[in-house]
């Protein structure tokens, strides 16, 4: 029921039910509205003639004014086109006429881009029944270029404005189906001290960084080769240029080489250098993601042996790969399932053979594999993040097996870079300095040299945080390259421990000794006490004395021993001290 504001509406076809009962125009205001620019509405029979329309079809044909008539042949003013090529028009005739063939009331549609030049027009057919049909026109050259741009911003790293992983794995696609000079070879390179930079200068400079590296290696790509940010800092280049191996190897120690160079980013001098695995179609893969695989698998090689270099893929890499996958599982079982110890090394006073503590050794007992050191797993441990896990059972482990100890004997726990990337082990040993009996003098953490590569403000925070609860702090294997001796100035080390490689029988020649009286020099004129690491022979021994070092701590007197057997070790060592020693 209508109400007082209400009119009936009368709903008229508009197209009636036969065409001879059309009207010989169509309405003007219906005209209005379907006449818009760049597009063209055809009203036309089963013999393809046109009956009305509405539009500019003669401009986007280009047709002669007067063409677009009533009556006009539809195929001749396709045929007729200057704005269509030859092959499109085939096409849209086919579009047609498939259209008036089907059934009458059949209202499916077609749509047929016909390109030429620059300009992209769409044509579309619809059934509106009684064997009349309607065909619109569209110019959508600005559509198509738009949606163009759009997918090449999907395929656009935004950091560096190369190609992205998609990008470059279509291109390998393309290369890998003999559309290429030379058979396909993929560069993977990873940077190799890009999260040291990261840290220390922030985001927004390994940021820049990158940016700089992707010019760089642009710098080295020639067409159509290609080279694309698979993300963080990882890069893939497409070789397609580059016939011969030897020639492959000479590129690669370019790019090894350009990517070594200072960089200057926001006033900072930076290094970092690349790694690099080469794989070539098709022995390597003939798809693209065995090729890749390939080739990040001798990436993944390069890094092991040290970077800084490039390799070519072997299939022996693989079979490493999965015994590596297979230990990875294995370590990430490791700590539930008890596997992991902990041994204790003695430190010992060198002049009068006094215990002085023990330091902690982490141990994997492996199932086949028997007792594992830390050296053969701390890299794994690091790329699955399992470090601070075991960092923080470690120091949990120790303190507890350090309760029962004598006073005056204290436990060394080595830490890691992770575990300073926040509060969380300052807490961690305020946490368990709470425990019965484990006073603060009698823990000890020593840090690696690397976390002075970190943020050293908030590192020696951290440490001062310690120090002032009365927990001891130690520099560990220090001399190994990283850390200088202007750096041990820079906060009040407790001790400094040598690394064995400045000492050992093979290495002492007149530098290194140079190297560790420095050491112990600077060491004694801070109050810092100095220690050296793995001492093995009675001659090590002399000679490390006689250089300044008061400390030993190795194979002389015993190697490391678990907590199991610290009790009978701890009555011996004590024995076997000087008379009238602590």
């Amino acid at each position: 029921m209508l109400n007082q504001n209400q009119v009936p509406v009368t709903l008229i076809p508009f197209v009636p039910s036969a065409p001879e009962e059309w009207p010989a125009t169509i309405p003007p205001l219906v005209a209005a509205a379907l006449d818009r620019p760049g597009t063209a509405l055809v009203i036309f029979g089963s013999d393809l003639r046109v009956l009305y329309g509405v539009g500019s079809l003669e401009s986007l044909l280009a047709l002669q004014p007067g063409d677009f008539v009533p009556g006009a042949e539809l195929l001749s003013l396709l045929d007729r086109s200057a704005t269509i090529d030859g092959p499109s028009k085939a096409r849209m005739a086919v579009t047609l006429r498939n259209a008036v063939n089907r059934a009458e009331h059949d209202n499916t549609s077609a749509d047929l881009s016909a390109t030429h030049g620059s300009r992209t027009i769409a044509l579309e057919t619809r059934s509106i029944g009684h064997d009349c049909w309607m065909c619109t026109f569209e110019d959508i050259t600005q559509q198509r270029a738009d949606e163009l741009r759009l997918l090449g911003l999907g395929l656009q790293d935004p950091l560096t404005g190369l190609g992205n992983r998609l990008h470059f794995e279509r291109c390998l696609a393309v290369a890998l189906n003999g559309k290429s000079a030379s058979p396909p070879a993929v560069f993977a390179l990873d940077l190799d001290r890009f999260k040291a930079v990261n840290d220390a200068l922030g985001h927004a400079a390994g940021d820049d960084l990158l940016r700089l590296i992707g010019q760089r290696l642009q710098s080295l790509v020639r067409e159509p080769d290609v080279i694309a940010r698979m993300g963080g800092d990882e890069f893939a280049i497409l070789m397609t240029t580059v016939p011969l191996a030897s020639e492959l190897a000479t590129h690669a120690g370019q790019i090894i080489d350009l990517l070594q160079r200072t960089c200057l980013v926001r006033g900072q001098v930076v290094n970092v250098g690349a790694s690099m695995g080469i794989a070539i179609a098709p022995r390597d893969g003939d798809v693209p993601a065995r090729l890749l695989q390939s080739a990040d698998l001798a990436l993944y090689q390069a890094k092991a042996a040290g970077g800084g270099s490039f390799l070519f893929f072997e299939p022996a890499m693989e079979e490493r790969a999965v015994a590596r996958r297979n230990l990875e599982l294995d370590f990430r079982k490791a700590l539930p399932l008890g596997q992991l110890e902990v041994h204790y090394k003695p430190r010992v006073d060198i002049a009068t053979r006094s215990l002085l503590g023990f330091q902690s050794l982490v141990r994997w007992r492996h199932p086949t594999r028997g007792l594992m050191e830390w050296a053969e797993f701390e890299a794994l441990s690091n790329q699955i993040g399992l470090t601070v896990q075991i960092g923080d059972w470690t120091l949990r482990t120790a303190c507890r097996d350090a309760v029962p100890w004598p006073d005056g004997i204290c436990v060394s726990v080595i830490t890691y870079p992770a575990q300073f990337e926040n509060d969380h082990l300052v807490t961690t040993v305020k946490h368990l300095l709470a425990l019965p009996s484990l006073a603060a003098r009698k823990l000890e953490i020593a840090i690696t040299e690397e976390i002075l590569l970190m943020n050293e403000k908030a590192v020696l925070a951290r440490l001062q945080e310690l120090r002032d609860i009365g927990v001891r702090i130690a520099m560990d294997g220090f001399g190994t390259g990283y850390a200088s001796l202007s750096q041990l100035a820079s906060f009040p080390f407790d001790r400094v421990n040598i690394n064995r490689s400045l000492i050992a029988d093979g290495s002492g020649n007149s530098r290194h000794r140079a190297i560790v009286r420095a050491i112990t020099s600077l060491g004694s004129s801070l109050g810092i006490s100095t220690m050296a690491e793995g001492i093995e022979t009675p001659a090590e021994l002399d000679r490390i004395h006689s250089d300044g070092c008061a400390t030993l701590q190795g194979y002389i007197p015993t190697k490391g021993v678990p907590a199991s057997e610290l009790a009978g070790l701890t009555a011996s060592l004590m024995a076997a001290a000087v008379p009238g020693t602590p």
